[in-house]
């Protein structure tokens, strides 16, 4: 790994190569530059970054970088490719063909040659005058070698390369490609306690799969969240295969569930839910996680994830019970008490369907209009009549009472 500077140690690196080969092949007299040429430059070597993009091949390095609790326990690395633009430049006839001389020069050195070593690097860091930024640098400690190879280029490659510059001057040019750079970042990662008893443990591989999740109380996906007190509150039933694990989880959107040995099978889990679970109305994903205990001391236990299920999504939905009906204006206000308690911020539509061909009406919840258990609703043009009522909240739309005669309820009646 290597600092921030390494991109530009690279260019140096790669220039002062360019002069050292020129220089010992008696073309010193030709400049070895940084930067793209220009119509009339002095003559010479031409080395231009026009191009960074991200290493493929030594992206997925870095990860991962933090715990689940935001520590940093490996410095973020960034792997780099770059790729080069060498031009050659010679007098305007090029009678002696310096352009062709010092291509053939440069391109056999870095095939012969293409690795920029670490004791090279050393030498052009360790070079530059005090107080110069790269003396800074640390690329030489990059574990991973820095590779220069030769980028094909076509005609089409070549034409908006010169176009990007803006001019119609076209000199001699090849590409180079130079990876991998890792550029790691200056944060300090947290130092892990030393292991207090090295174990290993052997664990069934079997992950759990779930199938399906429904009601108790009902053959569907649809789990009504009654009162924790109400004789009728509903168990979630959850069914598949490999479901009884070391210690079993269930995941139901953000709450997580610890069911008991004698709730757990192989085939089946299932347990009580209601407004005191933790669980808010809405479509929620349910999983199924497992844990082992990977520590074989039998005193001890150190629990770690053995494997999770896929999810299955369900519609929690509330508890509805009709409450006063007022009258203000031309609109209708109807209290309705839900359970689970809603938040004070939650949106709901009131649904109401008329039992003798009175129509459907919607209500809205006004700000304010939310006292602990209990929400009002604004219902414009209302007629008298009974209505059944049910709630649309988070995508999820309360269930209606019925029996085998058809809906019972609940049901709002509109003087």
């Amino acid at each position: 790994m290597s600092n921030d500077r390494s991109i530009a140690v690279v260019s140096g690196v790669l220039q002062s190569r360019v002069r050292s080969v020129l220089a010992d092949n008696g073309m010193g007299a030709f400049a070895a530059s940084v930067g793209a040429p220009s119509e009339g430059d002095t003559p010479g070597a031409y080395l231009h970054l026009y191009r960074v993009v991200p290493d493929a091949t030594l992206q997925s390095l870095s990860l991962p970088t933090r715990l689940s609790d935001g520590r940093l326990v490996q410095r973020p690395q960034l792997a780099l490719t770059l790729h080069y633009q060498l031009s050659f430049v010679t007098s305007e006839d090029n009678s002696d063909f310096g352009a062709e001389r010092m291509a053939g020069l440069v391109l056999a050195e870095f095939h012969a040659r293409p690795i920029l070593s670490s004791a090279e690097i050393a030498a052009f860091i360790s070079g530059q005058p005090p107080g110069d930024p790269l003396r800074d640098a640390d690329l030489d400690e990059q574990e991973h070698g820095v590779r220069v190879t030769m980028l094909a280029m076509d005609l089409e490659d070549h034409s908006r390369l010169w176009s990007m510059h803006n001019q119609g001057f076209h000199a001699l040019t090849v590409g180079l490609e130079v990876a991998s750079v890792l550029i790691d970042d200056v944060a300090t990662p947290s130092v892990a306690l030393p292991v207090v008893r090295p174990a290993v443990t052997v664990a069934p591989g079997a992950v759990p799969m779930l199938e399906e999740v429904v009601s108790s109380a009902r053959e569907q996906p649809i789990i009504q969240l009654r009162p924790a007190a109400s004789p009728q509150a509903e168990s979630i039933v959850l069914r598949g295969a490999h479901l009884s694990g070391a210690r079993t989880r269930v995941r139901i959107g953000e709450v997580e569930f610890s069911p008991t040995l004698d709730e757990v099978t192989n085939e089946e889990i299932r347990f009580r839910v209601d407004d005191s679970s933790g669980l808010r109305p809405g479509i929620v994903p349910v999983q199924v996680v497992h844990e082992i205990d990977v520590d074989p001391d039998p005193v001890a236990e150190v629990w770690r994830g053995g494997g999770s299920s896929g999810t299955v999504a369900i519609a929690l939905v509330p508890a509805v019970t009709p409450g006063a009906v007022s009258t203000d204006g031309s609109d209708r206000l109807i209290t309705i008490a839900l359970a689970p308690a809603p938040s004070a911020d939650e949106a709901m539509t009131l649904l109401l369907d008329g039992t003798a061909g009175e129509g459907h009406f919607r209500g809205q919840v006004e700000a304010g209009s939310i006292s602990g258990s209990d929400v009002r609703f604004r219902v414009r043009g209302l007629a008298p009549g009974t209505y059944r009522a049910r709630l649309l909240i988070a995508g999820a739309t309360s269930l209606l009472d019925a029996d085998a005669s058809g809906f019972t309820g609940p049901e709002v009646v509109v003087p």
